[in-house]
């Protein structure tokens, strides 16, 4: 059985960013939408599963700005000492629109795409050559990006730092 979902802010037994209401109302108005809603067709624990599994993936790939708000919440986010991009200081009893829109669009990306996390089907291979059909594969695509897919990083970079697969790291450019 799978759990229910919690998205309750600062809980600690929350383990979702973002509620399944939220989720139905992110992903209906979702291009996607206008030819296969894949919320509405999903079942009642696949909802629940890509809900708590974008949270995992978003708090286990991304070093957030700030600080936890308590040590006993289950979560990273609530989080203090917080920007928003346009500069405001994000409150720290709440659960931010960016990143319940980072959750949505994750679970969604889960949804259509299956398994983010699972290695690539070129891994181990720089050149696949069958006859005349040649194929090079672009290594530092796979690593570059890991497990956060671009939709969901241009979220949340402004917040954190997105590791990578390859153990790297990112770095923050700061224009001056």
């Amino acid at each position: 059985m799978v759990d229910a979902v919690n998205a309750t802010v600062g809980s600690a037994t929350a383990n979702s960013y973002a509620t399944e209401d939220e989720a139905a109302a992110f992903i209906g108005v979702h291009v996607n939408s206008l030819t296969s809603n894949v919320w509405s067709n999903a079942t009642a624990d696949g909802k629940k599963i890509v809900l708590q599994m974008a949270t995992r993936l978003l708090d286990e790939w991304v070093d957030w700005e700030g600080y936890k708000a308590t040590d006993t919440q289950a979560l990273r986010w609530p989080r203090y000492g917080v920007y928003s991009v346009d500069k405001y200081l994000i409150d720290s009893n709440v659960i931010p629109q960016f990143l319940v829109n980072a959750t949505c669009e994750m679970a969604r990306i889960l949804l259509t795409s299956g398994d983010t996390t699972a290695n690539p089907d070129t891994l181990g291979f720089s050149r696949l050559q069958v006859g005349s059909l040649e194929l090079e594969i672009d290594k530092s695509d796979r690593d570059r990006f890991g497990s956060i897919p671009d939709s969901v990083r241009v979220i949340v970079e402004p917040y954190g730092d997105i590791r990578s697969r390859s153990g790297t790291g990112a770095v923050k450019l700061a224009r001056t």
